[in-house]
């Protein structure tokens, strides 16, 4: 049996703590999963009555003994409110690819619903990466929030919410996943990259003829990286000639990458917010009913 509890189980394990760990005090949402009764060892199983969700500190803790199998079992009946559920993430790059569906952002973008900004990517005064969000439910009551990085979250509406132990992921959604919001923070090679954008970015409508590969995609970014400044006459360089928003991209791509030959990239994958009655969504590749309006800022 794989030690690693099936998605249900680990649901219903985050759900008893309030997303975040029972540990008196502590309340960190970077959770692991601790079998006590009986222990893994002596019988291996995914029982949710005889396992509790702690963090990543709190959990080898217990595995060496430091608490009871009744004081486990009261920080399941006694967790702490969901309000002490807070955290900084410590992820934060100097530059990043800021992936939104379909659309990419390098270092900074703004999202807005009737003027009102719901999620922005910025620097902070040391010139550090931070996210920014505001996540409200249709009956406008925060669910969640991100201010430079330090994420709360608050009412008893949340239908589900995971963050990773490594501290790159975090998932939130309401009930039947009406509203809420996935992403994460990784570092990817140009190639992975690029699987990215060959499939976000459209082919133009004149295009003749099958799409010509990039034959060596790492001589390609060097090329491009010795371009100080985007100009529309480089576009036909790309991985299609009539592919100019995919090579502005790449162009972007090919001034981040770090000297261990990867690319800071967050990745929303899939979100949808909601502000004074209007909904906007983010899924599959797409950013539906957004509005591009010059520089990194998207409106609605």
């Amino acid at each position: 049996m794989d030690r690693d509890p099936p998605l249900n189980v680990k649901r219903i394990l985050r759900q008893e703590v309030n997303y975040g760990c029972p540990v008196p005090n502590c309340g960190s949402p970077f959770l692991s999963w601790h079998h006590f009764d009986p222990p893994w060892s002596v019988k291996e199983h995914h029982n949710p009555e005889g396992m509790i969700a702690l963090c990543t500190q709190c959990h080898p803790m217990a595995d060496s003994g430091a608490f009871s199998s009744a004081q486990l079992r009261s920080f399941k009946q006694t967790p702490n409110p969901i309000e002490f559920v807070k955290t900084k993430f410590p992820w934060m790059p100097e530059n990043c690819i800021i992936r939104l569906g379909g659309c990419y952002a390098p270092d900074w973008c703004r999202i807005s619903i009737s003027s009102e900004s719901i999620l922005e990517i910025r620097k902070d005064d040391v010139g550090l990466t931070t996210v920014n969000f505001v996540l409200k439910n249709e009956n406008n009551e925060i669910l969640a929030t991100m201010h430079e990085n330090v994420f709360s979250a608050f009412p008893d509406a949340i239908h589900d919410l995971a963050i990773s132990a490594s501290a790159n992921r975090i998932k939130i959604w309401s009930e039947e996943r009406r509203i809420g919001l996935e992403f994460y923070y990784s570092r990817r090679s140009p190639s992975e990259i690029e699987e990215y954008v060959q499939k976000d970015t459209p082919v133009m409508p004149d295009f003749v003829g099958q799409p010509v590969p990039i034959e060596n995609l790492e001589q390609f970014y060097i090329e491009l990286s010795k371009i100080q400044e985007f100009m529309p006459e480089i576009a036909a360089i790309g991985y299609r000639r009539n592919d100019p928003v995919g090579t502005a991209v790449r162009w972007h791509v090919a001034h981040h990458i770090g000297e261990d030959g990867k690319i800071p990239l967050l990745d929303f994958i899939s979100c949808r917010f909601c502000h004074g009655g209007k909904c906007i969504e983010l899924r599959n590749g797409k950013l539906g009913g957004l509005e591009f309006c010059g520089g990194n800022t998207f409106s609605f």
